[in-house]
């Protein structure tokens, strides 16, 4: 163990949305000084591409609308649904008013926000875990390991944790979550020889088993993603070429969207499910991102969930450093108004599918539980933070 240690006022854990928001907001606005601890390099594949047409006044707030640059997005002008039928109905942003939306790289965006944070004097830890943490007063120490060097610590006054659904922080200190569903995306990404006929749409296809999603992304790409519960997906084994490439051939319009198209990253499987956090253990830290709450990705809008969390997140860790502020208080029960209209639009879209309402993944979604039964749940308690 060394026994030198860096010093920093805010410690973010997790370099994605949410904590690159909260270190842009924190570098653009106060004079604190803000690590970001990022476990990757930013050079795998990131699932989660679609984003609403509101998003560009989230770039504007954190001053980087001018870095949003067409090798990682292209526009989205609409959803195509087969839901509830075998027709495809559109949803077009143009009767919106609020313009398109778009489609993500993923990898070049993160790798974008990380690069402004370094640019506005924000330092950036990559390929760093936190091996464990210390409250030490009104200080925490962090020990982090980076690849292929040895333990340091980290010494901050406030601790944002933007780590995602494992929020392993949190995890450490009692946080607990409510988890609603089971529910996973397999993926597989594509590569296209043109565009093609309705491009600039996102399509989703209900299934006996779940429901499909196909859009494109930059440099030509399109993501494939079969949405369905855990148990499902291993009884089904999608993660197999075979089985993924059998149950494509059964859908109706989906197999369209990659007729001649090459595979170029095979099926792979990742987490969805719906939690909300309810107990967080200390007053020295924030959760932000998927770590406070994540969304059912037929929401659409789990990014932009993750930069307004990050961004009130370091409003809180300005208030908490400065002032001694009660805003993380307010914070959560913002989370969790939001997550009850969430709800309640969640089972209302799902409902919509009846054809097969006995099946068991639109079972178990006709049975959702829903902002009525909030109150009553032994599922969902109300986030509760204990000083």
């Amino acid at each position: 163990m060394e026994n030198d240690s860096t010093r920093i006022d805010v410690a973010i854990i997790g370099g994605g949305p949410a904590g690159c928001a909260a270190a842009l907001t924190l570098l653009n606005q106060t004079s604190l000084k803000v690590g970001v601890l990022e476990s990757t390099n930013y050079e795998n594949f990131r699932i989660g591409e679609s984003v609403s047409p509101n998003f560009l006044s989230l770039l504007r707030y954190l001053k980087i609308e001018n870095k949003f640059s067409l090798e990682m997005q292209i526009p989205s002008h609409g959803i195509d649904t087969a839901w509830g039928s075998t027709h495809l109905r559109t949803r077009d942003f143009f009767f919106t008013g609020q313009g398109n939306g778009w489609n993500l790289d993923r990898k070049r965006f993160d790798k974008m926000l990380a690069d402004e944070v370094k640019k506005r004097n924000g330092v950036i830890f990559t390929s760093t875990k936190v091996v464990t943490q210390q409250r030490e007063k009104k200080k925490w120490s962090l020990f982090v390991k980076q690849e292929n060097e040895n333990i340091t610590k980290i010494v901050s006054d406030f601790v944002i944790d933007a780590s995602g659904k494992n929020a392993s922080f949190a995890r450490n200190l009692g946080s607990r979550w409510n988890v609603l569903d089971y529910l996973v995306g397999i993926a597989a990404i594509y590569k296209i020889k043109d565009f093609g006929e309705g491009q600039p749409y996102t399509l989703l296809e209900s299934d006996p088993d779940g429901w499909w999603y196909s859009t494109l992304i930059p440099h030509k790409r399109r993501v494939v993603v079969f949405m369905t519960d855990s148990d499902i997906a291993k009884k089904r084994e999608l993660q197999t070429l075979e089985n993924w490439n059998n149950s494509l051939k059964k859908t109706l319009h989906i197999k369209k969207t990659i007729k001649n198209a090459e595979l170029i990253k095979r099926p792979a499987i990742f987490p969805a499910y719906s939690q909300i956090i309810h107990k967080i253990g200390n007053s020295l830290w924030v959760p932000a991102g998927d770590a406070v709450a994540s969304f059912d990705p037929l929401s659409s809008i789990g990014i932009g969930h993750a930069i307004v969390s990050g961004i009130e997140s370091a409003r809180i860790a300005f208030d908490t450093i400065q002032n001694d502020g009660t805003l993380g208080d307010r914070y959560l029960d913002k989370v969790y108004g939001n997550f009850q209209q969430y709800l309640k639009n969640r089972e209302y879209f799902y409902k919509i599918e009846k054809r097969w309402e006995n099946n068991l993944f639109w079972k178990r979604r006709h049975h959702l539980v829903n902002e009525n039964t909030l109150s009553n749940s032994s599922k969902l308690d109300k986030p509760e933070k204990i000083v």
